[in-house]
């Protein structure tokens, strides 16, 4: 049984604490640095020290620098029992010190009697990207090099104080969290003890740990740094299988982070992760948090949730994100995952989703913010998709051949793409998009409907990978063993087809050449309304021979995760459709299955179709 494993990349600067030794009193008073339990954060102590009406507070001298590599950031727990007498945030109310001597520090203002709250939680981890450069709530004294070796925490209070009242405690640096192994009974792996949230915050809130990564607060769960699903402590992919449901994960506003210090990154190319109603928010604007898939292989199944503010989202083919809503958050690229019933709301990139095909985001919500593209298309394909998505807050679209598109960078989609042709399909009940393109002829065609195939076993099981041939029956407006003619030049065929309808990108299967190379489903090339091309094998003789037909393909494609293929098209009458479906490739092998029935006009077509066990 694969145990989960909860990791991270952190190297202690000084943890544990039971000794003074090694620590300054800044601003005088060294007399009262001393050691306790009162304010221990990690481990039994905390140096603490009494700040009363003036700004000091207490440092570590490291005894060497540490190099400040891109990406580190040190990690610093502090607790300041005095909150009301405490100075405003730019005023250093509390701070974070690091710096190359006593005299040489950086002072990273993190907190004041403004940002503190009602609740007045004052035992904190600071994480901070060290600089020797002043900025917004970021001063200097002295002139501090480039790697730090002295670290500590000031604050500054405005009152008369009794005690010891600032207490800082282990001191660390690295970039977060990293979690492997684990398993999935979905996964196949024949138990359940997967990564969770909560399993990396019950060992991130360890006394003993305190690690300040993940940490439960109030019922939620605080991120700070990388949150690593698929890779071991040196960054390393590796195997992870994670599943939780019904969590809030939030990102604080870390004002001295790198702006993409928070990630949640999913790796490795067996990593499985099942997300359900999980919830992303950030609270501020430096520090937004993002998501970022790094393998293509990974397999995310990801249902619910809303992310409000974060920055991007970096998808792989490997996702599926179901009913999940992007609020007031950066740019969404799929790079083939698949969108069903999500919501972008206000998305503050120029484009909020950015997609190769729109096969990949159906029933999905668009809301503007003014200036924004719903989908920018990277490809025209085949040169025909289907949009099934509604808008609001978008450029009007209109139906037409070709549609002429317009710049005002609001407009629903952006084909950037600088010449060739698609055919936009609306289907029944979406909204008709505006266009914009980079000079890409585009056609808009309002009225597709969906025709949908699920293939499940006997149990119910949905499969996976079976491949699903839909051809067009006879008694539809699409081409059913229309008579043709076809001639050859190098590769290309040239199929002559008398008023044939069709489009670029779409399928035919040719049959009844003597010249066999001739035979089988073929994505075509129009050019022009008599004809259109393929791809040829071989040097078949030319003209062909026999007693050739064409026939109109809907489907020829596997199945994905959910056991689903589908398409969208506009259709002038019913249209009866037939083939089969098998899966005998791979095991779990299939009995050969017959595919009949009719796409209806206006509404479509969702059938199910069962395949018998051949093991």
């Amino acid at each position: 049984m694969a145990v989960p494993a909860y990791t991270n990349d952190l190297v202690a600067i000084i943890e544990n604490i039971t000794t003074t030794t090694g620590w300054t009193a800044l601003g005088g008073g060294a007399s009262g640095l001393g050691v306790g339990a009162d304010f221990a954060m990690q481990g039994d102590n905390a140096v603490d020290k009494q700040i009363s009406n003036a700004e000091k507070g207490q440092v570590y001298n490291n005894g060497a620098t540490i190099t400040n590599t891109t990406g580190r950031h040190f990690y610093v727990w502090i607790f300041l029992a005095t909150p009301g007498l405490s100075n405003t945030l730019a005023n250093r109310g509390l701070a974070v010190i690091a710096g190359t001597s006593t005299s040489a520090y950086t002072i990273f203002a993190v907190e004041g009697s403004d940002t503190y709250g009602a609740a007045g939680r004052v035992a904190k981890c600071y994480a901070i990207r060290y600089a020797n450069t002043a900025g917004t709530n970021r001063t200097l004294s002295g002139s501090p090099g480039a790697n730090p070796q002295f670290f500590g925490s000031t604050a500054f209070t405005t009152g008369s104080v009794k005690g010891a009242n600032l207490g800082v405690s282990a001191i660390r640096y690295g970039t977060g969290a990293f979690l492997t192994a684990g398993e999935l009974i979905s996964a196949g792996d024949g138990s359940n003890n997967p990564c969770t949230f909560t399993g990396y915050q019950v060992q991130n809130d360890l006394l003993a740990n305190r690690w300040g990564i993940l940490s439960l607060v109030a019922g939620s769960f605080e991120l700070k740094g990388k949150f690593a699903i698929g890779q071991n402590n040196v960054g390393t992919a590796t195997l992870c299988r994670f599943k939780d449901n019904d969590k809030t994960i939030i990102i604080p506003d870390t004002i001295h982070s790198d702006t993409d210090f928070s990630q949640i990154i999913f790796d490795h190319a067996s990593t499985r992760v099942e997300w359900t109603n999980i919830n992303i928010t950030a609270l501020g604007t430096n520090n937004k948090g993002l998501i970022n898939m790094i393998n293509t292989s990974t397999v995310a199944i990801i249902t619910g949730g809303t992310y409000q503010g974060i920055s991007t989202t970096v998808l792989r083919a490997g996702a599926i994100f179901t009913g999940v809503a992007w609020r007031v958050c950066g740019l969404v690229t799929l790079n083939g995952a698949t969108l069903t019933g999500c919501i972008l709301d206000r998305i503050t990139s120029a484009q909020s989703v950015q997609a190769a095909t729109l096969a990949n985001i159906t029933d999905c919500s668009f809301i503007s913010d003014g200036s924004n593209h719903a989908v920018q298309l990277s490809s025209i394909g085949g040169g025909s998709m289907t949009w099934n998505n509604t808008l609001t807050g978008y450029v009007a679209g209109v139906s037409a051949s070709p549609v002429t598109p317009t710049s005002t960078g609001n407009e629903a989609i952006y084909v950037n793409v600088a010449s060739g042709t698609l055919t936009i399909n609306v289907a029944a009940g979406a909204t008709v998009p505006s266009i914009r393109s980079a000079g890409a002829t585009v056609n808009v065609i309002a009225g597709a409907v969906t025709y949908k195939i699920t293939v499940q076993n006997t149990l119910g099981t949905v499969i996976q990978n079976a491949r699903v041939y839909m051809p067009v029956a006879a008694g539809g407006s699409l081409p059913y063993q229309a008579s043709v003619t076809i001639t050859r030049s190098g590769s290309t065929a040239t199929v002559t087809h008398t008023a044939h309808g069709l489009s670029t990108g779409n399928k035919v299967v040719i049959k009844g050449a003597v010249q066999r190379e001739y035979w089988g489903i073929f994505t075509i090339t129009v050019t022009g309304t008599n004809t259109y091309t393929f791809t040829v094998t071989g040097t078949p003789t030319t003209p062909a021979t026999g007693t050739i037909t064409s026939t109109f393909v809907l489907i020829s494609a596997l199945t994905d995760v959910l056991g689903v293929v589908s398409g969208s098209r506009t259709f002038v009458t019913n249209q009866p459709i037939s083939g089969n479906v098998r899966k005998s490739s791979a095991s779990p092998y299939y009995k050969t299955g017959a595919l009949v029935g009719t796409i209806n006009k206006d509404s479509g077509l969702d059938l199910t179709i069962t395949l018998l066990s051949d093991e």
